[in-house]
């Protein structure tokens, strides 16, 4: 199966669909221009790909910004997994959040509620955090 892999920008998130090695990962910024041009390849890779992972998987969020439109973006993305969830895949969602930030928990809270899908909020690694900017 073929991987997918993004590398950060300063406005864009880095993306490691590797699924042989088993990770799923967006890490970084997300303040692309065009955020719809950015994700549509992630959101195609998801469909084209999911139904054929073996076993359970995890996402992993590792987003220490995004704006307005990355957010509509990434609610596609999770609607993609979700979707993909209803139609057999296992796929655990966790968002990596700094203990002071209440916006991203909130906002992470609301995307749960809003897709009826259940996402974990775990404190970030911030070594992880601080090797991409």
């Amino acid at each position: 199966m073929n991987s997918l892999i993004l590398p950060a920008t300063r406005s864009t998130p880095g993306v490691w669909f590797e699924p042989e090695a088993g990770r799923f990962e967006l890490t970084g910024n997300s303040i692309p221009e065009n955020a719809n041009e950015f994700y549509q390849p992630v959101i195609e890779w998801l469909a084209n790909h999911l139904h054929d992972l073996k076993g359970a998987q995890v996402m992993d969020f590792h987003l220490s910004y995004f704006n307005s439109t990355s957010l509509k973006a990434i609610y596609q993305l999770l609607k993609q997994i979700k979707e993909s969830c209803t139609m057999g895949a296992t796929i655990r969602v966790r968002w990596f959040a700094e203990d002071d930030d209440e916006l991203l928990v909130e906002t992470v809270a609301m995307l749960s509620e809003m897709l009826d899908m259940p996402m974990e909020i775990l404190p970030a690694n911030e070594d992880k955090l601080k090797a991409i900017g």
